[in-house]
């Protein structure tokens, strides 16, 4: 891969994936990027995470075209493991939502939200003496 993986970028396609009404030339118009843009990053979500990306729409209705074989509510990632879905897409969004649409935020600004919101839960999961 010849430049960065950025989280922002990747979040951004998870949720138009997620959507179920995106292809990837309407992915790529709406970030303002070129079509193998999209292409390299679907192929780290493959290669590198091991996720199955379907551009069709579930049958039964429900969004969700980005999840791993056979369990339509879970991503799977390689080396890791089965993640709820929702809570990734969760977490996406929320990141997201904290900048303002003018501003790509990267990785590092990742870093700081994740601290952020890890220790929020820490917080009120905590046990008290």
């Amino acid at each position: 891969m010849g430049q960065d993986i950025s989280f922002s970028r990747c979040a951004r396609i998870l949720l138009m994936l997620d959507a179920g009404r995106y292809n990837r030339m309407q992915i790529a118009t709406k970030l303002g990027v070129s079509v193998p843009t999209i292409a390299r990053y679907l192929a780290f979500f493959r290669d590198e995470l091991g996720m199955t990306i379907d551009f069709r729409v579930n049958p039964k209705g429900r969004r969700g075209a980005a999840r791993g074989p056979g369990r339509p509510g879970v991503l799977y990632v390689t080396g890791y493991g089965r993640i709820n879905r929702d809570k990734a897409l969760r977490l996406c969004r929320g990141f997201l939502k904290t900048f303002p649409d003018e501003i790509e935020p990267d990785n590092a600004d990742l870093f700081a939200f994740l601290c952020a919101n890890l220790s929020k839960a820490a917080s009120r999961t905590a046990p008290t003496s």
